[in-house]
Order: structure tokens, then sequence, then C-alpha cells
């Protein structure tokens, strides 16, 4: 599976570029992403999969709850950079705005968990839920504006 969202825009560009090029024969048939398939596209798994090991560790080491607090920012961070690069480099998604609202998804699934936020007084579970309802509910209402580089 491409992660690079097909918008409407993708479409007609590749059919104009397959025209073209001048291809004989009829192009393959494009069609834009579905609401679930954009969906899909948008949720880092993989970043999510490595924030919940990491948590996993560092709530079973033996340390001051400032030290937790500290590790499990910082395991966010280490998830972050991996959700962009990992995004960027592996599935070639060449969106910047794609690749920032699957980051920005990944805070919200991490929030929902309680995660690092869950060592702050503010936090509060039903607070996490909320924040996934709505960001989930949101998240393929808007695909990422400008065509893609591979459709």
């Amino acid at each position: 599976m491409n992660r690079n969202i097909v918008t409407e825009a993708d479409v007609h560009a590749f059919i104009r570029e397959t025209a073209e090029a001048g291809a004989g024969s009829t192009p393959p048939a494009r069609t834009p992403d579905q609401w679930y398939e954009q969906l899909i596209k948008y949720i880092p798994a993989e970043a999510l999969s490595l924030y919940l090991g990491l948590d996993g560790v560092i709530r079973s080491a033996d340390m001051t709850a400032s030290m937790r607090q500290i590790w499990l920012a910082l395991a966010l961070i280490v998830s972050m950079i991996f959700a962009y690069v990992y995004l960027e480099r592996v599935w070639n998604v060449s969106r910047k705005l794609q690749i920032a609202i699957s980051t920005f998804a990944l805070v919200a699934y991490v929030f929902a968990l309680g995660g690092v936020f869950n060592t702050f007084s503010f936090y509060a579970p039903w607070q996490g839920t909320i924040v996934l309802i709505v960001v989930t509910a949101f998240l393929a209402l808007f695909p990422p504006p400008g065509p893609s580089k591979s459709p």
C-alpha cells in the first residue's frame, strides 16, 4: 500500500501525465482515496507501536516520577521524529502536510493513552478519549493540498 493520499487533483494529474506521455493504451483506472483509506494512511501505526514499546519499558523501570516524566517525554519526541523520517523515507510520502498531520495524530493517540501527559496534574483520561474521537473524526475530512509526487 502506498501511504500517499490520492486526491482528486492527483487523479487528474495522473491522467494528464499519461496522456502527455503518449501511452498507446488506456491508463489504469485511478480513483481518489475514500475517507477510510485516508484515515488509515494518516494513522502512523509504526510510530505508535514504537511509542507503546518505549512506554512499556519506561513504566517498568524503577525510577522517580520526575525521571519517568522526562523519559516518557523523550519517548514521545523520538516517536515523532521516527514518524516523520519513516513516512518520508520508507513510505515515500511526498506531502509534508500529510506527514505533519500524521505526526499530530500520533500525539493525539499518545494523549488518549495517557503517556507522558498522564504525568501532569491537568490530565484526565476522559480528555484523552475526547481528543482521540475529535481528531479521528476530522482526519479524513481534510485531504492534504497539492499534488502528490507519486499518486
